[in-house]
């Protein structure tokens, strides 16, 4: 089991810090440290911030909370079908709105190839101008799956686009 203890000590270790040189940064003892990294006990909840920075990782690291993929390949065998899939896209405008749209991808990948002729327009955004739709198709049908475009307008816009 990888606990909290055996995270700060193979993080402080990657640093090249000693239990000394640590608690040194963090005013504290160097009995302190021993004793997270033995599970005896847990840093004070006002020390994690500064301990995260001091190992350079995430909160999410030393608390050992994994990363989503956002993108995932898909074996070959058991990969959907195109009819099977869905195109979806996410748009946060910073006008607040929220805009979800779920089409299936098979009418995507009908427009592969002709996105230059027919743009995707949402609001005052060019989804064609911002994203490559025939890219999309091709990294799906090689078995991409999961948010393969993510997008920050100059004018706030968040937009994100999965293949599911």
């Amino acid at each position: 089991m990888n606990t909290m203890g055996n995270r700060i000590a193979e993080f402080r270790k990657k640093k090249g810090l000693t239990q000394d040189q640590l608690a040194e940064q963090l005013g504290i003892s160097a009995q302190a440290v021993s004793k997270w990294e033995t599970d005896a006990s847990c840093p004070d909840i006002g020390l994690i911030p500064q301990l995260s920075k001091i190992l350079g990782i995430s909160l999410d690291e030393l608390f050992g909370v994994e990363p989503e993929q956002s993108v995932v390949l898909v074996p070959e065998a058991e990969r959907k079908k195109p009819d099977q899939l869905l195109f979806k896209v996410v748009i946060d405008s910073a006008d607040g709105d929220k805009i979800r749209v779920n089409l299936p991808f098979i009418l995507i990948k009908a427009l592969s190839g002709h996105s230059d002729k027919l743009p995707i327009q949402m609001g005052n955004l060019n989804l064609s101008e911002l994203i490559d739709i025939d890219q999309l198709v091709a990294m799906a049908e090689a078995g991409l799956l999961g948010q393969l475009v993510e997008v920050d307008s100059t004018d706030g816009d968040h937009i994100r686009v999965f293949v599911e």
